[in-house]
């Protein structure tokens, strides 16, 4: 996939964009901490990518329904 369809229509970086990083904090410490599983993914084997990523997504899920109440 180029880096061009990783951008968003403004020109934002978007997660997965090779040239963004989520280490900048949020402000949410259970997002921070989702985000940088991510960070270190590329150091992991490629065959833990799908497991990693359904959990950081389902966390993030968690924080969302908690932030919604």
């Amino acid at each position: 996939m180029s880096e061009d369809v990783l951008r968003a229509g403004d020109g934002a970086d978007v997660p997965g964009d090779p040239g963004s990083s989520s280490s900048a904090s949020t402000g949410d410490d259970a997002v921070d901490q989702a985000l940088s599983v991510v960070d270190d993914l590329e150091a992991r084997p490629l065959r833990e990518h799908v497991e990693v990523l359904d959990a950081v997504h389902r966390a993030l899920q968690d924080r969302l329904a908690d932030a919604e109440g």
